[in-house]
This record gives C-alpha cells, structure tokens and sequence, in this order.
C-alpha cells in the first residue's frame, strides 16, 4: 500500500542560481511564466524553451530578495546554462549551478512538527528555515490533491536532516514519489517531454504558461496555439487496465509504476484519445495495454476548453 505521509532523498534535484539586478527581467523573457510579478518568497512553474516554443527546461523559479533560484526534477542542467548564457549581452544577470554542492529530500503528506516552524504556510511559497540547526531551503506545492514539501540545502545539513527525520516519519521508496509525480504530470525533461514536444504539448497550461504577459521566447508559436483553442498531442497520465492485442496504436510509456494496483504511467498521446479517455500504451519491455486517460481532462490541460 502506498504510505500516506513519507520522506525521499532527490539525488536529481538541479539547482541553478540567478544573480543580477536584471535577473527577473531576463528570466521573464526567457520562459512561459509571469517571473517580474512575483513576490519574493514566491515560486512559479515555468517551461524554458526555443524560439519555435520546443521544450528545454523545466521546474520551479523561486523569487528571493538578491537572487533567484531555477529547480528542476531533473533535467539538462548544462543545456539550460547555456541557452540562457547565449542571449546575455548587456544585461546584468550571471547564471551558476549550485547543484553539487546541495541535495534534496522530498517530504509528502503531513508535515511533522519539526519541519513546521517556519515553513511556507501555502503551496506556491518557499522559505529559508533552520531545521534542528539544519539551515535549508524548502519550497511547498501540491500535487494530485498532496503537499510535497521539497528541501533543499548543504550536503551536510540534508545529511544531518536526514539523520532525525526517521524518527518522526518514515522513509518512503522513490516508487511512492514517482507514482505521485505520474498521477500530477510533472514531466522530467529528457524522458517524458524533450524539445521535439511543444511546451502546451505537456498540458500545464493553467501552472506554467501566462498568456498575459507579453513577449518572451517562443511566446509567438504559444499564443498560436491558443489561439486555435487545442494541441494534437498532450502529455497524459495514464491506468493500466488490461493487455491489448492492438500494438500499431500504443504509445510508448515514458514513466511507469506497478507497484501498486492499477499501475500508472505518462505517456504523449493524441487529443483524440484524452476526448474518448482511453488509449494504448506500450512499456519499455514491448507489453501492449489498454488503459484509461485519468488526465488531463482537456487537450489544453488549462480547464477552460
């Protein structure tokens, strides 16, 4: 049985760290989120793309009084350094991986007493926080109707934080954590979603995308997109439901877990089959499943087509 409330070390968490008193504008200009609107203490889901509005990047920028942060789960952490590196001319901005010098715990459910103090009361705030003399970053979103609390810090604060979380909650396997992100289509770039997909193509269009705020990179073919009121394709997650003779129509799963009953996964499938809410999935091992479309409900992913 899945464990209601857990925690799980993220050895893939990437940080990328934003210096500069231009950061916020660049960053604004260089993803498909609203980044000089927020508020410090805030984060904000964001895809960065090309100019064609291909996938490169994606994860959560938080906004901070000096500087701004880019977390991923995980991604290509160079290619996302050197894309914004490239269109740096006069700005002041500076971009610097803090990656293998943090890492990452991920608490899901309930959040215990000791983590409390501190923490960001709302999904969509993170807080720096010492935790028993432990000073780490910790960021609270929600995903399929659970807090997932990610903390982030020092190498040897997690350890050290590693060490008394057990005896106030129980280590959960990376399975459970993964079967949460497949129910919440949080895409990790490079399996599930790439830059032969669209950033609509993954279906988080209410989160990640505004559409209210001007020009960025790859906001042309988006607001097209839009426009025309669906995609062709969108990232689904997906039930197994039974074995399927009918190979020539699977999509290949690009994460899966059977763990559990009914087994989950994501896959990209066409708009057609989130209308009719059934689809063919094939997993890595070449077996052909029926399976039923859980989300998202809509080719647009934003609930309002």
């Amino acid at each position: 049985m899945p464990l209601s409330s857990y925690f799980v070390s993220l050895p893939e968490l990437l940080r990328i760290r934003a210096t500069g008193n231009d950061r916020a504008k660049f960053l604004h200009n260089f993803c498909t989120n609203d980044i000089t609107g927020m508020n410090v203490g805030t984060w904000c889901e964001a895809f960065f793309t090309n100019a064609k509005a291909r996938i490169l990047a994606h994860g959560f920028v938080l906004a901070g009084e000096d500087q701004h942060e880019v977390w991923m789960l995980p991604g290509n952490e160079e290619l996302l350094l050197s894309h914004l590196n490239r269109y740096i001319i006069t700005e002041d901005v500076a971009f610097d991986s803090i990656t293998a010098t943090s890492a990452a715990i991920a608490v899901v459910g309930a959040i215990p007493n000791m983590l409390s103090d501190g923490m960001p009361s709302e999904s969509g705030g993170w807080a720096d926080v010492v935790v028993d003399t432990a000073p780490v970053r910790c960021l609270l979103c929600h995903w399929a109707g659970q807090p997932v609390l990610l903390i982030s810090g020092a190498i040897e604060h997690i350890r050290s934080l590693r060490l008394k979380i057990p005896e106030i909650i129980q280590s959960g396997e990376m399975a459970d954590f993964e079967r949460l992100r497949i129910q919440e289509r949080f895409p990790l770039i490079g399996r599930d979603l790439s830059d032969v997909h669209l950033a609509p193509e993954a279906a988080r269009n209410q989160s990640a995308i505004c559409y209210t705020k001007g020009c960025y990179l790859g906001q042309e073919p988006i607001a097209r997109i839009d426009a025309v009121g669906q995609v062709n394709r969108v990232l689904a997650s997906v039930e197994i439901r039974a074995e399927s003779d009918h190979s020539g129509l699977a999509n290949e799963l690009s994460s899966f877990d059977d763990t559990v009953s009914p087994a989950v996964g994501l896959a990209v499938i066409k708009a057609d089959c989130v209308r009719s809410g059934s689809a063919v999935v094939r997993t890595n091992d070449g077996h052909v499943f029926s399976a039923a479309v859980s989300q998202p409900a809509t080719v647009t992913g934003d609930g309002t087509r």
